[in-house]
């Protein structure tokens, strides 16, 4: 069966105070969108990797490959104005009708190649994969006049990248945005399937702000 994945590549440098956006951001030597793209590149021997981008950021992105030689085979798409559309937008660029695809942030460059194998192998087995982690912190809900203490051990962090065979995922996008969708477990969901979770990794973060960079940096040093 065939393997695919959409990097979803959207994300904006302001919590960097960066001018360029977050995914170009320097992590030890080279930007971090191409660090995500080699631990797929290292998954698996055949895997169709499609970066989603938006428009005026392509040629950048070009550009930067240029200058740092990054020859590693990858199709670009253009995003859409939200997660969804982007995703979508990657989607059709996959043609094969039995396949596994998936959706990874691009901003989660320190996934290593185990991890990948490990999801897209659940998927293959139970249909879909949604990485996730502990909770390691005390959580309190909080309303609009008090809080209260919820417990943990109820709650995990998702992660990316989620998997699913092609027939699910395709199917779940073919609809209208929704605001509930924050994630492709979200859409799938919607659609009436029930998404299976499996253990992440917590050294998968999402970089977002600069102390997130401060220990990517450390954690790959």
């Amino acid at each position: 069966m065939t393997k695919h994945v959409i990097i979803a590549a959207g994300g904006s440098g302001s919590r960097f105070s960066s001018e360029v956006s977050k995914q170009f951001v320097n992590l030890v030597g080279k930007p971090m969108l191409m660090r995500t793209i080699e631990a797929f590149h290292q998954s698996f021997e055949s895997l169709n990797i499609i970066v989603v981008l938006p428009m005026d950021q392509i040629e950048y992105w070009k550009t930067l490959c240029a200058d740092y030689n990054f020859g590693l085979e990858h199709q670009i798409v253009t995003g859409g104005s939200r997660r969804f559309e982007s995703v979508k937008n990657g989607l059709a660029l996959i043609s094969v009708q039995d396949c596994i695809i998936g959706i990874h942030d691009g901003a989660r460059p320190l996934v290593t190649p185990e991890l990948i194998r490990k999801i897209f192998n659940h998927a293959d087995e139970k249909g879909t994969a949604i990485p996730v982690v502990p909770v390691s912190e005390t959580l309190r809900h909080v309303s609009e006049d008090s809080s209260e203490t919820v417990n943990r051990d109820d709650f995990r962090l998702v992660q990316t990248p989620q998997c699913f065979k092609s027939d699910i995922i395709t199917a779940a996008f073919d609809v209208e945005y929704d605001q509930s969708f924050t994630d492709e477990a979200t859409v799938v969901e919607a659609s009436g399937v029930q998404v299976s979770l499996m253990d992440g990794d917590p050294i998968n973060i999402k970089i977002t702000t600069k102390s997130d960079l401060e220990l990517a940096e450390k954690l790959l040093g």
